[in-house]
């Protein structure tokens, strides 16, 4: 989704070549809708990136989005795509001599369990303690930062949730249906959203300034309960707010009966024991840093919930949203 707001974006801005390493079995259909006259796709995956020093010139910029988030994913194909890829591209980029990276990381890279507002400076004493993906991500930033000193200019940049729509059978789509189909509980902490617009919009504005490489950015707009994020939604569904929070002791305890749940649903749990944990948790995300960032401002969060749930609905029965500007 962030890919694909990121090339949108860039094609606008005026960009004239712009190459996209995507996998065999990649849905387009997003990117159809867009004029790409001036993109370049190269197959790839994680065996074969050696074939982009092929394509790759000292004076490119690698953006690297691609990223598994965990749900349904064993712990070493978190580290494999997200760690050792982002190892791999770049090895790469300084193999091929390319000048800048940018890297796209995530706040769960940031040691979210201290008091207070979280920022950039924020790391863990130990990594195992973000979970497997945001350890995973911890240590591809660390890979990020070991390029830099080996001569790549580089940003990294800290997404909270990020919010839009893509594809509609995507993770964005499938939180509207959970929120959907909730009928009386709420997790009791809170988080922070970006609208992928934004996102977007931040990463190439970096691009047009010599003033930000070698810094690292938060990207949140708000910090919201789940309470007022979940009947946010709800209500622009036309549903019944949520009432009351989920107990404590299922926050803590309760992965074995959203495991047994989701069996019988032949679906896989989205809730593991550090995610159902961490529901119970209030972050709150310093974006100062981002609003230094040439023409850049975030969007009122009431633009971005009503775009993304009516994009929901105009489009259940499509393959992809029909998307906002």
């Amino acid at each position: 989704m962030l890919g694909f707001y990121l090339v949108r974006k860039l094609l606008s801005d005026g960009y004239e070549r712009l190459v996209l390493p995507l996998r065999r079995t990649s849905n387009l259909s997003l990117l159809e809708t867009l004029s790409l006259d001036q993109v370049e796709f190269i197959q790839t995956d994680l065996q074969h990136v050696w074939n982009w020093s092929e394509i790759l010139r000292p004076e490119d910029t690698i953006i690297h989005t691609a990223a598994t988030l965990g749900f349904g994913v064993s712990n070493e194909q978190i580290d494999k795509v997200n760690r050792v890829w982002t190892k791999t591209i770049v090895d790469e980029a300084i193999a091929s001599h390319v000048s800048r990276f940018i890297y796209i990381s995530s706040v769960a890279a940031l040691n979210r369990m201290k008091e207070g507002w979280v920022t950039e400076q924020d790391r863990f004493d130990f990594p195992e303690q973000a979970g497997a993906y945001g350890e995973s991500k911890y240590k591809a930033e660390k890979e990020v930062w070991r390029g830099e000193a080996e001569g790549l200019d580089v940003i990294v940049f800290n997404p909270s949730q990020i919010l839009g729509l893509g594809h509609y059978d995507q993770l964005n789509s499938r939180f509207l249906n959970y929120f959907e189909k909730l009928n009386s509980f709420y997790p009791q902490g809170g988080l922070g959203i970006v609208d992928v617009r934004d996102a977007a919009d931040a990463i190439a504005g970096v691009l047009v300034s010599d003033d930000m490489w070698g810094r690292q950015f938060i990207l949140n707009a708000e910090n919201m309960s789940y309470k007022s994020f979940i009947n946010g939604v709800r209500e622009r569904m036309e549903l019944q707010p949520l009432s009351r929070p989920l107990p404590s002791w299922m926050h803590r305890y309760g992965h074995p009966f959203f495991a047994l749940y989701h069996w019988f649903q032949g679906k896989s749990n989205p809730f593991t024991k550090t995610y159902l944990r961490k529901l119970e948790h209030t972050f709150k995300y310093d974006n100062k840093q981002s609003l230094e960032i040439p023409d850049f401002t975030y969007r009122d969060v009431k633009e971005t919930m009503d775009d993304w749930v009516k994009s929901f609905i105009q489009t259940r029965h499509n393959s992809f949203g029909i998307l906002p500007p």
